[in-house]
């Protein structure tokens, strides 16, 4: 997952939280919300922003939802509560909701209105479209991944990087973002072990995926 936001904004990169669930996850520092995390029953959940005009500056973060998402057991669950907080408890901008776990991928998106759609076997693209929306940056990350053989690891790791930190232009604006005042801050990959939470791997790069090194922090699920 690359992040976009704005330079201005602090984070902390991922480290494990403690409480009801073990959570393993970046942290805002403006909101102590994260754009994505594991939790140790095998959970994953990253939140992207839809364009739907300006947002609105008095809405909850995004960020919290996908760290509350996270306090639950799976993907179900997870998406239940996600549609409901939408919903009824707060108000918050328009956003996507990314959720997988070892059995099944779904997101959960909000604007205007709430819904869910199931992801399918093989390879699914999540942009601020939704997931496999079908829009030209989800295109080009399908075509750019298109010949990948995802049963290997370091294979599939290695050309998911390389997708990430790609400069074509794909619909006016590229994976690899340089803005002015906003643009790709970090990139996250996380691998899901079946044989549970010490054996997923995780890897995280500060600053754009174009030059920053990724570094392995799998120790954190120790």
């Amino acid at each position: 997952m690359n992040r976009d936001e704005f330079y201005d904004r602090p984070s902390l990169p991922p480290e494990l939280r403690e409480g009801a669930r073990r959570i393993v996850c970046p942290r805002d520092e403006r909101a102590d919300g994260t754009w994505i995390g594991v939790n140790a029953e095998g959970l994953l959940a990253a939140v992207s922003n839809r364009f739907a005009g300006p947002p609105d500056p008095k809405a909850r973060s995004r960020g919290l939802l996908c760290l509350e998402s996270l306090a639950r057991r799976d993907v179900t669950e997870a998406a239940m509560f996600a549609s409901e907080a939408a919903e009824t408890a707060a108000s918050y901008n328009p956003f996507n909701l990314f959720l997988a776990d070892r059995n099944r991928i779904a997101c959960t998106g909000h604007e205007g209105s709430t819904w869910t759609v199931h992801g399918m076997r093989g390879l699914n693209v999540l942009t601020n479209a939704g997931l496999n929306a079908g829009d030209p940056r989800a295109l080009w990350v399908i075509e750019l991944l298109g010949s990948t053989s995802f049963d290997s690891l370091d294979t599939a790791v290695a050309a998911m990087r390389r997708a990430l930190a790609d400069h074509t232009d794909a619909g006016g604006r590229a994976i690899c973002h340089h803005g002015n005042k906003m643009g790709t801050r970090s990139q996250t990959t996380i691998a899901l072990s079946e044989a549970g939470w010490g054996r997923n791997r995780l890897w995280y790069a500060e600053g754009p995926p174009c030059t920053a090194k990724a570094a392995d922090l799998s120790d954190r699920f120790r």
